[in-house]
């Protein structure tokens, strides 16, 4: 019996009718696809009937990249904190102002690379260039709205598996302290320098900016040497957050150089980090506080000429800094390599560290021990040029 085959539009195009099945009024479903010839509009049903078969949702395939990234911060917004959620949705609208209005199914790794190069190039919340974990982290928002997509059975693939995040792209800025540096901290007087208590907090127990501004003394049991983590504090509500589950409370040890350095502290307030006038830490408190302990250590450490002394009128400020700065989270990433030196495994650290989940925390291990590896076989190098084990046969036996 010959093929059946459809009547020519009039553009040429062969029309085929797909059946879909019925919608929720029991009203039959058709889906029309087209193609130059007989042969290819059977194929492109064909391949639409496969689909079908492995339980695909046909009828919302022409929804948008931008639809589904809606629909994924929606079943997103009760999981998330305030400011998890905005950094979520930011990186999303990113890719949205992209491709956003392309069918999900339509869209292909090379176009989340050519975004992925724009945000190398410069990143728009800061103007300069993006580091590879910056691009990593946006990459793996975009990569979880097609994963929802897949999971309601739209489409097949997750194209921003096979994007590429460009190999020139800068490296992350972070850093842990080395020993020098942690003793420095040490020796700072914390009467001179506010900023030593919560260096010490995040240096040695891991918390966040948020976590420290929300920690009260009743948050530290010094008999047990621990401080409990159960809320932290939104610097864009200017209010305090309390974790949406108890998963999201932990109780960090702390060593005890910790320990006996908060016991003589001065407690002028409820809360353990506050400003000169025993108010809550802003996001200019911290930056403020970060930057006058560093001016504070390259005084003290560096090597700059035409230093300032401190004088009633003014702070004391180096004409250039010689010692390399770091910030608050670089802090927490000297805690975090602490964890990785001393052995403890990932899992415990993911929870010392309030990583939601084990992947980033993964991350961090996985870059420190390539860096360990890469220190490793530099000593092994220097032992056997030590050594003489390094020399050639040919020298020994000339």
């Amino acid at each position: 019996m010959p093929k059946k085959k459809n009547t020519k539009r009039s553009d040429g195009r062969i029309a085929v009718q797909v059946y879909l099945g019925k919608d929720e009024s029991g009203k039959r479903k058709y889906k029309t696809v087209y193609g130059n010839t007989q042969k290819e509009a059977d194929e492109k049903a064909a391949e639409l009937r496969t689909q079908l078969g492995k339980g695909l949702d046909i009828s919302s395939k022409n929804k948008t990249f931008q639809d589904w990234a809606k629909f994924f911060l929606s079943s997103q917004k009760s999981t998330l904190s305030e400011s998890e959620y905005n950094t979520k949705e930011k990186r999303i609208s990113f890719f949205c102002s992209y491709f956003g209005t392309a069918p999900i199914e339509a869209i292909r790794p090379y176009q989340i690379e050519t975004a992925l190069s724009t945000l190398a190039k410069e990143n728009p919340a800061t103007g300069k260039p993006s580091a590879k974990k910056t691009l990593s982290a946006y990459k793996q928002v975009c990569s979880q709205v097609f994963k929802f997509a897949i999971k309601n059975r739209i489409i097949e693939y997750n194209p921003a598996d096979y994007a590429e995040i460009p190999k020139n792209a800068p490296k992350s800025e972070r850093r842990a302290l080395s020993k020098t540096e942690r003793e420095w901290i040490l020796e700072l007087d914390s009467s001179k320098q506010r900023a030593k208590r919560a260096a010490m907090i995040a240096m040695f127990c891991g918390l966040r900016r948020g976590e420290m501004t929300a920690l009260t003394w009743n948050d530290i049991d010094f008999d047990n040497k621990t401080i409990t983590v159960n809320k932290s504090y939104d610097f864009k509500s200017n209010s305090i957050k309390l974790p949406k589950t108890e998963a999201g409370i932990r109780t960090v040890p702390m060593p005890d150089a910790l320990v006996d350095f908060l016991k003589e502290e001065n407690k002028t307030s409820i809360y353990v980090i506050v400003t000169a006038k025993n108010q809550m830490m802003s996001v200019d408190s911290w930056k403020r506080a970060i930057q006058s302990m560093l001016v504070d250590l390259e005084i003290a450490h560096g090597t700059a000429t035409g230093k300032q002394k401190k004088n009633k009128k003014c702070e004391p400020k180096p004409t250039i800094f010689t010692l390399q700065p770091f910030g608050w989270h670089d802090l927490r990433h000297t805690y975090a390599t602490l964890l990785f030196e001393a052995g403890v495994d990932v899992l415990t650290a993911q929870y010392l560290l309030g990583h939601a989940s084990p992947q980033t925390t993964m991350e961090i291990y996985t870059h420190l021990s390539d860096a360990q590896k890469s220190r490793s076989i530099v000593k092994l190098n220097d032992f056997l040029s030590q050594n003489n084990e390094c020399k050639s046969n040919a020298s020994q036996t000339g």
